[in-house]
C-alpha cells in the first residue's frame, strides 16, 4: 500500500508541475485553481501514505512520526513563503506564483526535496537569465529597459523534478 502511495505522489508531483510550467509559459501566470487542486492532492496523498505507513512495521515506523510529518510540510513551506516574501520585497519581480508554486510543491516533497527542488531550479535558470542579460546589453538596449521582460521560472523547475525524480 505505501508503495502505492509513492506512485501517486510522484505522477501526481508531475502531473501539477508539468501544468504549472505549462502555464507559466502560455500565460507568464498560473491559475489559482492549480494551486489549490494541486496542494489539496498533495496534503491528502501525503496523509493517506502516512496512514498506511504508520499502519505497517518496518523502518519507516521510527522517523515518520506526526510531529517529524509535520515539521517536513513547515519546512517545505518555508521555501514557498521565502519566495512570496521575496516577490513582496521587489514588488513582483519574482512572481507570486513561484512562491505559490513551492507551497503546494512541499505538500508532495517535503522539506529537504524542496530545498533541492529550488536550488537546482536556480541552477538551470542562471545561465540562460545570464545569456539573455548579456545578449540584451550587446545588442544595445537601453539601461532603463532592462528587467522589464519576464523569464519563466517553472519551467526550470519541471527540469530540475527530472533530476529529483531520479534522486
Amino acid at each position: 500500500m505505501e508503495q502505492w502511495f509513492e506512485t501517486a505522489i510522484v505522477t501526481a508531483f508531475w502531473i501539477f508541475t508539468a501544468l504549472a510550467a505549462w502555464q507559466d509559459l502560455k500565460w507568464g501566470s498560473i491559475h489559482i485553481g492549480t494551486f489549490i487542486v494541486g496542494g489539496a492532492t498533495g496534503i491528502l496523498l501525503q496523509a493517506g501514505r502516512f496512514a498506511a505507513v504508520s499502519g505497517a512495521l518496518g523502518s519507516w515506523r521510527a522517523v515518520c512520526t506526526p510531529a517529524y510529518a509535520v515539521l517536513q510540510l513547515l519546512g517545505a513551506a518555508c521555501v514557498g513563503i521565502f519566495l512570496l516574501s521575496l516577490a513582496y520585497v521587489t514588488q513582483e519581480a519574482v512572481g507570486l506564483g513561484d512562491g505559490f508554486f513551492f507551497l503546494a510543491a512541499g505538500c508532495y516533497l517535503g522539506f529537504i526535496k524542496t530545498v533541492f527542488l529550488f536550488s537546482a531550479s536556480l541552477l538551470l535558470c542562471f545561465p540562460v537569465s545570464s545569456f539573455l542579460m548579456v545578449h540584451r546589453i550587446w545588442k544595445g538596449d537601453k539601461a532603463a529597459d532592462r528587467g522589464k521582460e519576464r523569464l519563466p521560472f517553472l519551467p526550470f523547475v519541471l527540469l530540475a523534478a527530472v533530476f529529483l525524480l531520479f534522486w
